[in-house]
């Protein structure tokens, strides 16, 4: 999926969830790669696949970006540093502003704030 998609994604979306956590990780930077290791049970090689997390080029854990607002903070720091972030929560719907960009509204903080950004991070690539 791509930014717009996954801006749609989350749009459309009733909450947040891995899977888009997943896709909003991807957007900005993480990859993923296979790893071999032992299984414990068999003591055979596997594979697995683990998250690269592009601050560290390192196997990383994809922050709960569409379900935690800390999260959701936290990338918005990323994108911008000095960036101004504004999240008003009433009983039915939350409405966020990155930047000075416009208002989004979603029935899920953490989803609007990472809908904010990612329209953020449209326009100032």
């Amino acid at each position: 999926m791509g930014l717009y998609d996954t801006i749609r994604a989350l749009q459309s979306a009733k909450q947040g969830s891995r899977d888009l956590d997943l896709e909003v990780a991807t957007i900005f930077g993480w990859g993923t790669a296979k790893v071999e290791t032992t299984d414990k049970a068999s003591g055979f090689s596997v594979y697995k696949t683990v998250w690269i997390d592009p601050k560290t080029s390192q196997p990383g854990f994809v922050p709960h970006y569409t379900t935690d607002l800390q999260a959701g903070y936290e990338l918005s720091v990323e994108i911008s540093p000095q960036g101004a972030c504004a999240i008003v929560i009433e009983s039915d719907a939350a409405r966020v502003t990155f930047e000075g960009e416009d208002l989004v509204y979603h029935k899920d903080p953490a989803v609007a704030l990472c809908i904010a950004c990612l329209n953020y991070a449209s326009r100032h690539a």
